[in-house]
């Protein structure tokens, strides 16, 4: 069998099935980093479309009360302080920074918090609808590190 032969015959092997299963495979061992970095991107008031963060919510303003501010420092309950004026941190308690999770939606992924609570807490997340995904450098940053290992897979199907 000639090359060009012995190529075709293992090019059969990579469909687009095979692909797609390669690259959730390498997202999925990613998914420290991912989270870590939609933290960091959350920490610094980043949204997904480069934008600062920036709540939609009549109730909720975006930036700290001087009551916030001062229930925060009373009741030690807070991790990291409330300082009127300023904008969220989103850490009150940590339920909502430390319950970040990534799951398979159709062709894509989505990031998300099961700490967004309910009633009021759950309105104030609603209000941001820019908040969960990665801004165009950390998606950069991901895509080139799976890229990189799915063609890397390929190559190996190929020349195997």
């Amino acid at each position: 069998m000639d090359y060009i032969q012995l190529l075709q015959k293992r090019i059969q092997n990579v469909n687009e099935s095979s692909i797609e299963s390669s690259l959730f495979e390498e997202f999925f061992k990613l998914e420290k980093k991912i989270l870590e970095m939609q933290r960091h991107q959350i920490e610094q008031g980043k949204g997904f479309d480069d934008n600062n963060l920036d709540s939609g919510s009549t109730l909720f303003k975006g930036e700290y009360a001087p009551s916030t501010s001062n229930f925060a420092s009373l009741s030690g309950n807070s991790l990291t302080s409330k300082t009127a004026g300023n904008k969220y941190n989103f850490v009150w308690t940590g339920d909502f920074m430390g319950n970040f999770r990534m799951k398979r939606q159709n062709k894509g992924l989505e990031l998300f918090s099961t700490g967004t609570g309910s009633g009021d807490k759950q309105e104030f997340f609603e209000g941001y609808t820019n908040m969960f995904g990665l801004d165009t450098d950390n998606t950069a940053t991901i895509e080139s590190e799976v890229m990189y290992y799915v063609l890397d897979k390929i190559f190996t199907k190929l020349y195997q």
